[in-house]
């Protein structure tokens, strides 16, 4: 695209851009290192991202789930302002690049992709990750009160069909111990049989 008298205002901000971008690559020696932090703030303006969920050390449950549903908000409204030419940028943006000014791609599609999908089938536990003022309490919907949560409970939960956190160390013991206690009731059969 080369500057010209018929190009709109959002053609031109997209030309300056993208010789911004070839101004920042020539100057660093031919290299494509950017101002990434700039790059993303910029982008969480236009897609309406709250710069709160720009800290990627913040890990708990319900901070991953506002990232998650922030995502799932902002693409719609990135594929409307590509389509009415409102963004500046040279090239239409990809979900991960939308992804990245929140979290790492691999943490995203471990974690916050992994488990968040499935949780949209229980409302209590929707209810309790958006923390609204009518979210039930942490024993009525995890059984059991902790500290903070991990993506491990809810990978817990989601196994015990939102049943709650039913620890699988005591299952396996109360399963073991019903078992003795059915080979000693055999056992005992047997002698009575016998003798």
């Amino acid at each position: 695209m080369k500057p010209g008298k018929n190009l709109s205002a959002t053609q031109l901000l997209k030309f300056w851009h993208t010789l911004k971008f070839n101004d920042v690559i020539q100057s660093a020696g031919g290299s494509s290192t950017i101002d990434t932090a700039s790059y993303s703030t910029e982008l969480m303006v236009h897609l309406d991202i709250p710069s709160s969920l720009a800290d990627c050390t913040q890990r708990s449950l319900r901070h991953s789930y506002a990232k998650y549903m922030t995502f799932l908000a902002a693409i719609p409204i990135l594929e409307k302002k590509w389509k009415d030419n409102d963004l500046p940028y040279p090239h239409k943006l990809t979900s991960e690049q939308v992804i990245e000014t929140m979290q790492s791609k691999t943490y995203w599609y471990q974690y916050i992709r992994r488990y968040f999908p499935r949780v949209s089938a229980y409302p209590e536990m929707v209810a309790w990750l958006e923390n609204a003022g009518d979210a039930p309490s942490d024993l009525e919907v995890w059984g059991v009160e902790k500290a903070q949560y991990a993506f491990v409970d809810l990978d817990l939960w989601l196994r015990n069909d939102g049943k709650g956190l039913v620890l699988e160390e005591k299952s396996k013991k109360a399963k073991e111990k019903e078992k003795t206690k059915e080979k000693e009731k055999t056992k005992e059969r047997t002698s009575l049989v016998l003798s």
